[in-house]
This record gives structure tokens, C-alpha cells and sequence, in this order.
């Protein structure tokens, strides 16, 4: 990740360019073994994650992926 951003006591990287949610979950994981797509717990979490969004957004998809997805678990 090129810049790494703290906020509650968690790090969080915004990285631009089109993935699928499966590739961008997989690329979260080569960091570590605790990195994960995000799981927003908050209304703070949030407006902080949108900001950074807004911020980071420079090559002008509106798309973000989270963690959440409507991937069936066996």
C-alpha cells in the first residue's frame, strides 16, 4: 500500500483502479494476514472512510469496495 492512514485504532489503505471484489479481497490479504477489505462498525467509521474516499478519489471511479458482498457460503 503506497500510504497507510490510521484512524481508531486501525489502518486503513485506499488504492484506485478497477478489480472485481474477489481480487481486491485477495490483494488485501498479501499484506497481511490480518489485512481484509473493510467492515464499517460505525456512523464515525464511515463519514472518516468517506472522506478518505473523497480525498483519494483521483482516478474517477465512484465504485469502492467494503467487505461486504452476497458471496454464498457453503
Amino acid at each position: 500500500c503506497p500510504e497507510w492512514v490510521a484512524y481508531g485504532g486501525s489502518l486503513y489503505c485506499y488504492m484506485e483502479g478497477r478489480e472485481t471484489w474477489q481480487n481486491a479481497a485477495s490483494y488485501c490479504r498479501q499484506y497481511t494476514q490480518y489485512s481484509y477489505l473493510v467492515a464499517v462498525e460505525s456512523i464515525e467509521e464511515n463519514t472518516f472512510l468517506n472522506d478518505l474516499v473523497q480525498e483519494r478519489n483521483t482516478d474517477g471511479f465512484r465504485d469502492t469496495w467494503i467487505g461486504l458482498n452476497d458471496l454464498e457460503v457453503d
